[in-house]
């Protein structure tokens, strides 16, 4: 115990006879050549690897001045404590003073990562990891891996992985891990100086720093089985993913405005209501982001209506119940009735095109015949349609239409003129060019640029899809403003073609084209010669989500009941389309 109370004094006066020491010899150096070199640790007290310690205090002196860098936030000490520390910094030193006991027969590590730096430009310290022991050694074990993104495969920077001593009611959602590190830039971590034992282990983004994952904003992952540790591991790779584990609960339920909403604590995968009192049917959609089931007035009701609601979140969670129903006078205008298509305005198209309608409310009535091709002032053309489907709730219309032939041959032959009208353009400008500058009756050189390569693609304008504004009736029972998307016809050769085969024991799985951002841009499902047409040139991943239960859809697993997210399948390399390009023999294994 005396060397515990002496200990103060004792590290002050090394302090001073070692900064005495080097007082003209090192200092803070304005101009000359940039310091490149980080701070080195000259000694510590305790000793790094010392055991047997029991002071709250600790001392590190380093060869230059120092500053720290938010050492709240960088310096990670694993076992977890439940105690606070004061931190002083002066010149060349650092001391730490905790404000508790460490606790007997265990092993600490400080990992300081870029909590210490140099005083001139920042530089991090190469020091960064000190271990000391409460008995009289130490422990050994260590993990280490990287963290990724299951969906996108890209590294995750900055994400906590914790481990929890293993016991039979402990979740680990609810509490903080025993051991914690993060990973760095590179996704990679490493926690050392562990002791034997069972443990479960996860990683999780940790955004508001509580060491607790909050799964409705923050991706993680998880160790499926209780990992015994009786030896190091060194590849224990997570992969995230979003899930939101909270209960799904019905929050409330009542009128707005003229509308019935039944509103819940999160976002809503897929949902039915099915009336109880009559045998009419309603009409509700998904609003507020998916998190409330708004239920249109389209029936009388005279006191209220008893109305059976299922539904199902993101993780698969299912709530059913049953409210009552009723509708309210409103002077609350609704909002206009919409769409938007895809392809969108202005857009290429090919003679046979896949297209979709997204309403912004249900459909409760529609006309085909208020919708056609037209392609020039007094020309029209009817819709062909074929695969005409709507989603569950009327909101979605997909179909496919092929355009009339005649169309395309009238819409060549124009194309075909406006290309000789570029080309006498360009004619005229090259005769221009060998002719003086002041020549009358011709066009001033400069004054115009046409480029043939670029302006044959555009085509010729004037092509439209006209919706008329009595196609579509909502349930709202307001109809849309007459619409026109102008589209052009293009060439096949101005796409690319993306074609192979797949080699696996799985039966149901999706195959997904990835646009540079992610973004889906086409989807095949089990098919295992595979091909997507129309690829607009650019450059593209290739995803395949693997259901390995044959239940019909990719499943992101089950923290509760410990099952992995299913298989995700990235083809190794990037591909690159280019217009008239053809890439085959992009075989899948997996």
């Amino acid at each position: 115990m005396k060397l515990i109370s002496l200990f103060p004094k004792i590290f002050l006066l090394i302090i001073l006879l070692y900064t005495f020491s080097q007082c003209a010899s090192r200092g803070i150096i304005t101009g000359g050549p940039k310091d490149t070199i980080p701070p080195t640790l000259v000694y510590s007290i305790p000793k790094h690897q010392t055991t047997d310690w029991k002071a709250e205090e600790f001392a590190f002196v380093f060869d230059e001045v120092i500053q720290l860098n938010n050492i709240r936030e960088q310096l990670i000490i694993t076992p977890r404590i439940d105690f606070e520390y004061d931190y002083k910094y002066r010149k060349k030193s650092l001391t730490l003073d905790f404000n508790g006991n460490f606790a007997d027969s265990t092993t600490y590590t400080f990992n300081f990562r870029e909590t210490i730096e140099d005083i001139t430009e920042g530089n991090p310290s190469t020091f960064t990891t000190f271990t000391f022991s409460t008995t009289t050694f130490l422990d050994s074990l260590s993990i280490e891996g990287r963290t990724f993104d299951l969906l996108s495969q890209d590294t995750l920077k900055n994400v906590t992985i914790g481990m929890y001593q293993s016991n039979d009611t402990i979740n680990t959602l609810d509490v903080q891990p025993y051991y914690f590190t993060k990973s760095d830039e590179e996704g990679f971590y490493k926690i050392e100086n562990i002791r034997n034992g069972k443990y479960l282990i996860m990683a999780f983004q940790d955004g508001n720093s509580n060491l607790i994952p909050d799964t409705e904003s923050e991706k993680f992952a998880f160790v499926a089985d209780t990992v015994q540790l009786d030896s190091s591991f060194s590849d224990i790779d997570f992969y995230l993913v979003q899930q939101d584990l909270r209960e799904l609960r019905n929050t409330n339920a009542s009128t707005s405005g003229t509308y019935f909403h039944i509103n819940f604590n999160k976002f809503i995968e897929s949902f039915s209501v099915t009336n109880l009192g009559t045998e009419d049917s309603l009409n509700a959609q998904l609003t507020n982001d998916n998190r409330t089931i708004r239920i249109f007035p389209t029936l009388q009701i005279i006191d209220s209506l008893p109305v059976f609601f299922s539904v199902v979140d993101t993780v698969g969670y299912e709530l059913e119940d049953t409210v009552y129903i009723n509708f309210r006078e409103s002077s609350r205008k609704a909002a206009d009735f919409t769409l938007s298509a895809t392809p969108s305005k202005n857009d290429g198209i090919t003679k046979t095109q896949h297209f979709e309608f997204d309403f912004n409310k249900p459909v409760v009535r529609y006309n085909i015949d208020s919708i056609y091709f037209r392609y020039d002032s007094t020309r029209l053309d009817t819709f062909k349609i074929k695969g005409f489907k709507w989603s569950d709730h009327a909101q979605l219309l997909q179909f496919e239409s092929e355009i009339n032939p005649a169309v395309l041959d009238t819409l060549e032959a124009q194309k075909q003129k406006y290309i000789s009208a570029v080309r006498d353009s360009l004619a005229q400008l090259q005769q221009a060019d060998t002719m003086s500058d002041d020549s009358p009756n011709l066009l001033s050189k400069g004054k115009q640029t046409v480029s043939s390569s670029k302006s044959e693609k555009k085509i010729v304008t004037g092509f439209h899809l006209h919706i008329g504004s009595q196609a579509f009736i909502s349930a709202d029972r307001d109809t849309l403003s007459a619409i026109d998307f102008s589209y052009n016809i293009l060439n096949t050769a101005d796409y690319g073609t993306i074609n192979g085969q797949v080699t696996s024991d799985h039966s149901s799985f999706q195959i997904q084209l990835l646009n540079n951002k992610n973004a889906i841009v086409a989807e095949i499902k089990n098919q295992k010669d595979y091909q997507f047409v129309k690829v607009k040139p650019g450059n593209y991943k290739i995803r395949v989500l693997i259901d390995n239960d044959n239940n019909g859809t990719w499943d992101a697993g089950d923290y509760f009941k410990r099952q992995m997210p299913e298989d995700v399948y990235y083809f190794p390399e990037e591909l690159t389309i280019r217009a008239n390009w053809e890439l085959n023999k992009i075989d899948l294994s997996f």
